[in-house]
């Protein structure tokens, strides 16, 4: 009998027990606990992230324009140069003769027609004196011919003088008109063009002008000279080298402007247009950002191991403490928009498919759903939902795999709200 009541008063205590439990679980106090935060709307930019290379605003390999031997390396590494600046000379004994023959032919020709353009200008001169002093002579002879003084022979002679006179006169002016370039027939001006001038435009000078330039510019070419404005980045030969036409002999940088050629992936590109800002992130400088602007996009797409890229040229707002050459990364700002973002770690990827835990509110209380969304851009600690959740929507961060569907929570929301399902 006694362990009939044993077994009753066991049966008893049971029940009571259960009862409590069901009484507590409908106070909540047996509901999983959750922490969640409320979606929020925040402003969103858009990044295209890519890799690139500083590099200078202009590049040049500067090359040998003749083979000779190196004779004078008048740069140095690292050190700056301005456009023209002779960086390099190469030995120039064989054309220096040739450059001293045309000198000596340029001078030559210049004598000889100045010579002539004198003698010339003074052939005319007398010539014009010879014919007004015949022509005076003819006037006295006539007069004495006229009284019987003279006869008829001597006014004769005194005639054929100023015709011979005249003649003369019209050659001298003749051979002076050609050589100072009018026209043979033309009157002699009153006042003679400079003598240096016509012998400056003088065809002999002009081709000897044209011979010496010719030997000029044959010296020039063993003369190495900066094309740009910039930097001595390398120094490509040393002095005694023996170089040929073309054998690059230094390496110039023109550091006043920097900018970056990153390549972006073809996917990417309808997010990224001229003018937009961007970050950059150099290797070589961790702690230090940059930022830029992007000036020109490719129109034509390359084949990389990587996919197809475009390429696109950023120019730096700065270039103090930044190399050339370092590899870096960029972001480019794309497009500006509100959207609801979550905590990083609020959702999770399955089978190619992104999800978040839910939390609903019904009659009864709180109840999570394994929500599909679709995540967008990232952002510092958190990440934007494009699709499936909207603001004030309560989500439970931190990847929690104790829930499931449709279980009922006890909910305590970060800004201090608490409630039960």
């Amino acid at each position: 009998m006694k362990r009939h009541i044993v077994v009753g008063v066991l049966v008893v205590l049971l029940v009571a027990l259960i009862g409590v439990n069901i009484a507590r679980m409908r106070r909540g106090g047996g509901l999983p606990e959750v922490e969640a935060v409320r979606v929020r709307l925040e402003a969103v930019v858009d990044e295209v992230a890519a890799r690139g290379e500083i590099r200078a605003k202009e590049e040049m390999q500067v090359v040998a324009q003749a083979s000779g031997v190196v004779k004078d390396v008048l740069v140095e590494e690292g050190e700056r140069v301005r456009k023209g600046e002779i960086l390099v000379r190469l030995d120039t004994s064989e054309v220096e003769g040739a450059l001293l023959q045309a000198e000596a032919q340029r001078a030559a020709a210049e004598l000889a027609v100045r010579r002539e353009v004198v003698n010339l200008r003074i052939a005319y001169r007398d010539a014009s004196t010879a014919l007004e002093e015949a022509r005076k002579n003819l006037e006295r002879v006539r007069e004495l011919h006229g009284i019987g003084s003279a006869s008829d022979e001597e006014l004769r002679q005194a005639e054929d003088q100023v015709a011979r006179a005249g003649e003369q006169l019209a050659a001298a002016r003749q051979q002076l008109n050609l050589r100072e370039g009018r026209e043979p027939d033309a009157p002699v001006p009153e006042v003679l063009p400079p003598v240096d001038l016509v012998v400056a435009s003088s065809p002999e000078v002009r081709q000897a002008e044209a011979q010496l330039a010719a030997a000029r510019e044959q010296v020039e070419r063993y003369v190495v000279r900066a094309g740009i404005t910039g930097v001595v980045s390398r120094v490509l030969v040393k002095r005694g080298a023996v170089v040929a036409a073309g054998t690059p002999v230094a390496q110039l940088h023109d550091d006043s402007q920097l900018e970056v050629v990153a390549q972006v992936d073809e996917v990417d590109l309808p997010k990224v247009r001229e003018g937009a800002r961007v970050r950059v992130e150099a290797d070589v400088a961790p702690d230090r950002e940059l930022e830029g602007e992007v000036v020109w996009i490719s129109p034509v797409l390359e084949q990389t191991g990587e996919g197809r890229m475009a390429r696109v040229r950023i120019r730096l707002d700065e270039r103090e403490g930044v190399w050339i050459g370092a590899s870096c990364s960029v972001f480019i700002e794309g497009d500006r928009r509100t959207s609801p973002v979550v905590p990083l770690d609020a959702y999770w990827i399955e089978k190619d498919a992104a999800y978040v835990w839910r939390v609903e509110e019904d009659e009864e209380g709180f109840v999570v759903r394994r929500t599909e969304v679709k995540v967008g851009s990232l952002l510092p600690g958190k990440v934007e939902v494009r699709e499936g959740l909207s603001e004030g929507d309560l989500v439970v961060p931190g990847r929690r795999r104790d829930l499931e569907e449709g279980m009922r929570v006890k909910v305590k929301v970060k800004d201090g709200e608490e409630g039960e399902g």
